[in-house]
């Protein structure tokens, strides 16, 4: 069951979204997907029923009338752990605004074989990390939700057990608009506006296109390009969903991280109704860069309320 068709009360539905936002590390960074929208390998700019958007894309918030809970929790590789949980509020008042919090630890074990000379082979040495996200985003729909603003602003904490911190965070600008009637939606996003460069979070241009049809089908792809002084490469997801008697969508999904020039697979289902989904995802390393050691998936779970 799709909720932007049966809120909105189209038929099929076309969503186009270009965009400049961050991408950070695939382990260390504290990301804003839920369970669904990693399902759809990570593909959600151009959605604008994803909480994921709130730093992403917010001008996407003021595109629909809703009032949103969510909450996830996810696991992955580096004994990897994330809690989220985010509110949007897009109905009581003239701007909609959502918050939203993750929190992400994870640890680095060395090898054996990395060890150094004067540690004993049995030894364990592990660096956790702890990162903190606390954000927020507002927009401002005009001219009966066919066209909004919308800013976005985190802040980040990362500690390890020594007592090192490195706090950071930016802003986001963006515009969206619907150009027909059936919720045909082109977004524009600049992320990172502020001077400094974080190493996790570079000025990055993104695009994004999302095809749905009725109720029963929906099919989503993203670009992502980095810029400034990076090593990044051009990423992608791209990210299909198929709902099973009305109210269990079926969800697949293909990414290649920017950072890392890596491939993922992602896959997952959820049950989903007028007040609320539950959701699974799974995301899976592919390729020759697949780890040779270690755990290389995320699984991931969350419970979204709709009001």
């Amino acid at each position: 069951m799709l909720r932007v068709t049966r809120r909105a009360g189209r038929g099929t539905s076309a969503v186009l979204g270009g965009a400049l936002l961050l991408a950070a590390p695939a382990v260390a960074q504290a990301d804003p997907l839920m369970a669904n929208d990693l399902a759809m390998g990570g593909a959600h700019r151009a959605n604008p029923y994803s909480l994921a958007t709130m730093l992403d894309a917010p001008a996407t918030l003021g595109l629909a009338e809703r009032y949103d809970l969510g909450a996830g929790f996810r696991i992955g590789p580096d004994k990897q752990r994330a809690l989220q949980v985010a509110a949007l509020d897009s109905r009581t008042s003239r701007v909609s605004a959502g918050v939203t919090w993750t929190r992400m630890a994870h640890e680095n074990g060395l090898q054996t074989a990395d060890l150094p000379g004067w540690v004993l082979p049995d030894a364990v040495i592990e660096e956790k990390e702890v990162r903190h996200r606390v954000g927020a985003g507002v927009a401002l729909p005009l001219l009966n939700r066919q066209l909004a603003f919308g800013v976005a602003g985190w802040y980040d904490h990362r500690a390890t057990p020594d007592g090192e911190a490195d706090p950071g965070g930016n802003v986001t600008a963006s515009v969206a608009t619907k150009l027909a009637q059936d919720v045909v939606v082109l977004s524009l996003q600049s992320s990172n506006l502020l001077p400094w460069r974080l190493y996790y979070a570079p000025l990055d241009i993104s695009a994004g296109l999302r095809l749905q049809a009725k109720e029963v089908a929906a099919l989503e792809a993203n670009v992502v390009a980095p810029f400034g002084e990076t090593d990044h490469v051009l990423g992608f997801n791209i990210g299909a969903q198929v709902v099973a008697a009305q109210v269990v969508p079926l969800r697949v999904g293909f990414e290649r991280d920017p950072e890392t020039a890596t491939e993922r697979v992602s896959g997952g289902i959820g049950v989903e109704g007028d007040r609320g989904a539950l959701d699974y995802g799974a995301r899976f390393w592919v390729g020759a860069d697949r780890p040779d050691e270690g755990v290389a998936s995320w699984h991931g779970i969350s419970l979204r309320l709709f009001f």
